[in-house]
């Protein structure tokens, strides 16, 4: 009988340590994936914000080639094209609505980034020649 006690106490007591060392693992693996899961948004974020950013680079580039051709009168021969819809932000925009962009931008960053994309989620295609341009606006 005492046997039986002690047998079910030792029993009672290794499923108590399988429980705990249960739990141990599911926190260590979490952790694990959710560590993975960071680097993996802050690469993606990095790259989304590269990108944009030579969009944008290659857009000023495109306007100084419009300048150019406004100055020499020649704005119908201009066929550049702005295309706003291409610019990436699946990443930037979950991480917003988690809360994790706050990581790894300051709030200023935030600020500039959120009005960068609204900026270009708000246009659609701008494209040129325009036939129907007014020069006269420009001025």
């Amino acid at each position: 009988m005492q046997e039986a006690i002690i047998k079910g106490i030792i029993y009672g007591i290794s499923v108590f340590i399988g429980i705990i060392a249960g739990i141990g693992v599911t926190i260590g693996v979490d952790f694990f994936k959710e560590r993975k899961q960071n680097i993996h948004d802050k690469n993606n974020l990095i790259f989304e914000i590269e990108c944009d950013l030579s969009k944008i680079k290659t857009w000023f580039d495109m306007i100084n080639e419009l300048k150019n051709y406004i100055n020499s009168d020649r704005i119908n021969q201009f066929n550049g094209y702005f295309d706003f819809s291409s610019t990436i932000f699946v990443t930037a925009n979950r991480l917003f609505q988690n809360g994790k962009l706050y990581d790894y931008l300051s709030k200023d960053g935030i600020k500039k980034f959120r009005k960068m994309v609204h900026i270009f989620l708000q246009q659609e295609k701008i494209r040129f020649p325009i036939k129907y341009f007014n020069i006269n606006k420009l001025c």
